[in-house]
């Protein structure tokens, strides 16, 4: 019965900003009702969204995901893209709500919703899909252990979690194992680049940031530029200096095109 009263106040004060609420629709369609909860959190009406919380332990509804949104959106509270953000998140909602916690149906899940956009709205939401993931990410750890991370994110985000797992790693990259294909790419790149006129000592150096870039793809296909990206811009959010971030961007972009070309050889 409470649960009842607290739904029928909510469609009421939500009527001002969404018209009516379908009160049936709120307990049978998720999508339905996701979207209801998120329209009135965008409302900014402290009252409703409030409302709004209050039902969500009645709805089947993916309570999680809303709370991450919520907290996503709290860093852009004070500045003029919040609607902007509001808007594609929950338009994005649509498309993760009930999906698998994994990289892979991440990724899946992103592509459609990417492809329905404009074109002039396509690179901002893209941004906006890789900013949102790692809040994405929590929405599957369970309750008791929220710093931990799963599977899933250790296959997705490889062993650079953390500027100082990127620096470990950095430092232990020549005691890394590669397979027998891993190591063949690596040596194609170096070939490649040695052909292109760099010098010795140049050529080592990306060879070490190459081998990084190999590890983490584990599991990503050659055909993932979504999930290239991605890794790329979790490890560029690792390295504080704006020179050093500038090469390994320079590196990756090099070492994404050998990586095709070799693909396309084998």
């Amino acid at each position: 019965m409470k649960q009842t009263l607290l739904l029928n106040r909510f469609a009421a004060q939500a009527k001002k900003y969404l018209g009516s609420v379908h009160l049936t629709r709120m307990h049978t369609d998720q999508a339905y009702a996701m979207d209801v909860v998120l329209h009135a959190y965008t409302t900014n009406d402290a009252e409703l969204v409030e409302s709004a919380k209050s039902i969500l332990g009645s709805l089947k509804v993916n309570v999680r995901l809303i709370a991450e949104i919520e907290r996503f959106l709290n860093d852009y509270t004070r500045t003029r893209l919040l609607p902007k953000v509001q808007h594609h998140l929950r338009e994005l909602a649509q498309y993760i709500y009930n999906i698998p916690t994994n990289g892979v149906a991440y990724r899946k899940a992103v592509h459609p919703y990417l492809a329905q956009l404009a074109s002039h709205e396509q690179e901002f939401c893209v941004n906006l899909v890789r900013a949102f993931f790692p809040y994405w990410l929590k929405t599957g750890q369970e309750a008791e252990a929220p710093e931990s991370m799963t599977d899933y994110a250790r296959n997705l985000l490889g062993q650079v979690t953390s500027r100082q797992s990127f620096i470990k790693l950095w430092m232990h990259v020549d005691d890394l194992i590669l397979s027998d294909v891993e190591t063949q790419l690596l040596t194609h790149y170096a070939k490649t680049m040695a052909a292109n006129g760099l010098e010795y000592e140049a050529v080592v150096t990306r060879k070490k940031i190459a081998k990084i870039l190999i590890v983490e793809l584990r599991g990503c296909t050659t055909e993932d530029r979504f999930g290239y990206r991605l890794m790329v811009d979790n490890i560029q959010n690792m390295i504080e200096k704006e020179d050093l971030r500038d090469f390994f961007t320079l590196v990756a972009r090099e070492f994404y095109g050998v990586r095709r070309s070799h693909a396309g050889m084998h």
